[in-house]
C-alpha cells in the first residue's frame, strides 16, 4: 500500500473542479475549442477535451480572462474524448 500513496503523491496539491474553458494551440492560435478542466495546481491542469492534441504540443487555456500558457506532457483515452495533463509555463 505504501508504494501507491508514494506514486500519487505530486509535488502541487491538485484540486478539483469543472470549469468550462477554451483552448487554442500554437499551430491555430484562432482555432478555439471546448474543453473542460477537470483538476488544477500552480503547476499545471489536466482537461477534458474531445479534440485530438499531442504530447508536447503548446497550448493556451482561455479561462475567463486568464490565459495560461503551457505544454501537453501525457494524453489518455476517456469516455468521448482525451483527458490531457498540461504543465504550465513558469510565470516567474
Amino acid at each position: 500500500m505504501a508504494p501507491q500513496a508514494h506514486h500519487d503523491r505530486r509535488e502541487a496539491e491538485r484540486v478539483s473542479v469543472t470549469r468550462s474553458v477554451e483552448l487554442t494551440t500554437a499551430r491555430a492560435a484562432n482555432d478555439y475549442f471546448d474543453a473542460t478542466v477537470v483538476d488544477f495546481s500552480e503547476r499545471g491542469l489536466s482537461v477534458f477535451t474531445r479534440r485530438l492534441l499531442s504530447k508536447g504540443e503548446r497550448v493556451t487555456v482561455h479561462w475567463g480572462q486568464r490565459r495560461l500558457v503551457g505544454m501537453v506532457v501525457h494524453c489518455r483515452p476517456d469516455q468521448n474524448g482525451t483527458i490531457v495533463g498540461i504543465s504550465l509555463a513558469d510565470s516567474r
